[in-house]
C-alpha cells in the first residue's frame, strides 16, 4: 500500500515544491498549568484541556517561514490568519512580492486546448477552516 510507504514520497516533494505558496497551520500546545480564571480562555475544540494555539506559516520545502505568539486555543486558522501580521505583509505585497512561479494552465477551453505554463509573481497562502468537517475548503490568502 502506498500509505504505509509515505517517505518514499518525501524527494519527489522537496524537488517539485511549490515554490510561490506557503501553507499556514494552527498548532496546539497544552498548558498543564493553568489558573482557573484563564482555563475557559483557552479553551479549544480539540482537547480537554486549555491550551495555546500558534501560528506556523511553512514553506512547501519544510521550512518554517513565520510563527505567532500564542493565542487562545478557541480561534480557527481563519482568524488566526487574520491577525498574523507576516501574512498581513504577504497579502499586501510588502515582502516576499519578488517571488515569481509558474502553473499549468488550459490556453483557451479546458480539455480541448493546448496546456501552457503562466508566470506569476508574489506569494500565495494557504490556510484551511481549521475546525471544519470538510477538506476541501483551503481559501487562498
Amino acid at each position: 500500500m502506498l500509505q504505509d510507504r509515505w517517505w518514499l514520497w518525501i524527494p519527489f516533494a522537496a524537488s517539485t515544491a511549490l515554490t510561490g505558496c506557503h501553507t499556514c497551520d494552527a498548532m496546539n500546545v497544552i498548558m498543564w498549568r493553568c489558573s482557573d480564571n484563564l482555563k475557559q480562555a483557552n479553551m479549544g475544540f480539540k482537547q480537554s484541556h486549555p491550551a495555546r494555539t500558534y501560528d506556523m506559516t511553512c514553506n512547501h520545502r519544510r521550512r518554517i517561514l513565520h510563527t505567532t505568539s500564542g493565542s487562545p486555543a478557541g480561534w480557527n486558522d481563519k482568524t488566526l490568519a487574520m491577525f498574523n501580521e507576516f501574512l498581513s505583509k504577504i497579502h499586501d505585497g510588502r515582502i516576499l512580492s519578488d517571488v515569481t512561479f509558474e502553473l499549468c494552465s488550459w490556453e483557451g477551453l479546458t480539455g480541448s486546448s493546448r496546456v501552457v505554463k503562466v508566470k506569476y509573481s508574489g506569494a500565495w497562502g494557504l490556510c484551511d477552516n481549521g475546525y471544519r468537517g470538510s477538506r476541501c475548503d483551503l481559501p487562498c490568502i
